[in-house]
């Protein structure tokens, strides 16, 4: 970086005072997207020797900073937040700006996938983006945990909807997913006076999918297209017998059989 800054262990927000984040926590960032002046790619080569402007990078820091205590009235909704995992927390020296490193978690409609590709209901997918952000933008605290330790307990202090589950990752483009080594995975303490054992284990399946339709839509099924295409020819025919084209307005006339057409037909028939 241009300008000098601390590290830190743990930081308090300078919002609420009663949040404090320490390394490894994973918070909600309330933002729709990430901000292209503070991101990078890990696994971007071209990123690497960028340089960064270093009055600009505080300006757009500080002015993140501004906007999330504006919004800070808001309605909390997760699906609407950014999930990063702590990395670095640091105060800019210069203008005493807290802010924090990590990388995201994207939710599963952020990727691309098949329609027939099946989630956890709460699962999230780690993300290569990384970025700096603004203490203030932080909402709240949530923890991501691998399948195993997430069956087996959640961490003291966590609502159950806080608490999610990542055992993929992704690409730069989100197309491309790849399971995570045991070892890559990030170690939560399992300690009683930390963690919350269940008194069995959970088992989880994956029957979520971000293209199902909700159960309140019916399903198009055979007896309702016979059903439908019986009320359909039956609208077609007015009170008075008359068949009305299915194209326009118009009414067809059917015209009256002649009386000696029809003596002609009994005479034959017989």
């Amino acid at each position: 970086m241009p300008f000098s800054m601390k590290y830190y262990l743990t930081l308090e927000s300078p919002v609420e005072k009663n949040l404090r984040i320490r390394l490894g926590d994973c918070v909600y960032i309330y933002r729709q997207s990430p901000n292209p002046m503070t991101s990078k790619q890990l696994s971007g080569k071209k990123n690497a020797d960028q340089q960064i402007d270093g009055d600009h990078f505080i300006e757009t820091i500080r002015t993140a900073a501004d906007n999330a205590i504006k919004t800070r009235s808001h309605s909390f909704e997760r699906q609407q937040c950014i999930i990063i995992r702590v990395q670095h927390l640091a105060i800019i020296e210069s203008t005493g700006q807290r802010i924090l490193f990590g990388h995201h978690y994207i939710w599963p409609s952020e990727t691309y996938h098949e329609p027939t590709r099946k989630f956890y209901p709460n699962e999230l997918l780690r993300s290569p983006l990384c970025e700096w952000a603004a203490m203030e933008e932080v909402r709240k605290t949530c923890i991501v945990l691998d399948p195993s330790t997430y069956v087996k307990g959640r961490p003291i202090g966590y609502d159950s909807d806080d608490v999610f589950i990542c055992e993929m990752r992704v690409d730069r483009g989100a197309k491309s997913f790849s399971r995570i080594p045991k070892s890559a995975h990030f170690p939560v303490n399992t300690k009683s006076y930390a963690f919350e054992l269940y008194p069995e284990k959970l088992k989880i399946k994956r029957t979520y999918s971000p293209h199902q339709l909700p159960e309140s839509v019916p399903k198009k099924t055979k007896s309702n297209r016979k059903d439908n295409h019986a009320n359909k020819f039956d609208d077609n025919i007015d009170q008075d017998g008359n068949t009305r084209s299915s194209t326009t307005s118009t009414i067809i006339k059917v015209p009256e059989i002649d009386e000696k057409v029809r003596h002609f037909f009994r005479e034959i028939c017989s």
